[in-house]
């Protein structure tokens, strides 16, 4: 619970949030792929496409506070969620 706690209520400093390089817009890729919200190739590119799939998969996780698609960032401790439970 204490993990859920810090996913959903934790800060993240600017200077720690992770750009979103290409091999992690993969991943972000696959994630919403596998929930039906991305069709097409993975291909790590951060489009229109890309970025109106990831909007509902970030919006149905509840991680609106954690990515930000505009600054192209993502915090840590979203990033491990993500990897742990959408691989």
């Amino acid at each position: 619970l204490l993990t859920l706690h810090r996913l959903y209520f934790g800060r993240t400093p600017a200077n720690e949030k992770i750009p979103l390089t290409s091999a992690i817009v993969s991943e972000l890729q696959v994630a919403a792929q596998r929930h039906g919200l991305l069709a097409g190739a993975v291909d790590g590119v951060l489009s229109e496409r890309t970025r109106a799939a990831l909007r509902e998969f970030i919006g149905n996780e509840n991680l609106e506070e954690r990515v930000d698609l505009e600054r192209g960032t993502i915090d840590p401790p979203a990033l491990s969620h993500i990897r742990e439970y959408f691989r």
